[in-house]
């Protein structure tokens, strides 16, 4: 019963940071960031999995495999995370300078 109450209070609050945030703050996703950005979840999802069942794989005589595997994907995720960063740092500044007027 409480949960009918919270929904309002919630779309109140977002109105009220909505008045006051008249402009994004940062700029639209680009097909190319969102590709970045789904690749980056992807493979940090991977390398958690990958992690998380690292005891029934190393035992199971994958552990080089794995291990090598794990890395490739942990410095993949690093290249790509640093460069879906970049792009989206200066996304967002040439979105933060555009003309508003626009």
């Amino acid at each position: 019963m409480m949960g009918w109450r919270i929904i309002p209070a919630l779309h109140r609050w977002k109105s009220a940071l909505a008045d006051r945030l008249p402009a994004p703050m940062a700029a639209p996703e680009t097909p190319q960031l969102r590709g970045f950005r789904v690749a980056l979840v992807v493979q940090l999802a991977a390398l958690g999995l990958l992690t998380a069942a690292w005891e029934p794989i190393a035992s199971s005589g994958m552990g080089r495999i794995a291990a090598l595997v794990w890395l490739v994907l942990a410095l993949n995720a690093l290249m790509v995370g640093t460069r879906w960063l970049v792009l989206k740092i200066r996304a967002d500044d040439a979105w933060a300078a555009r003309d508003h007027d626009e």
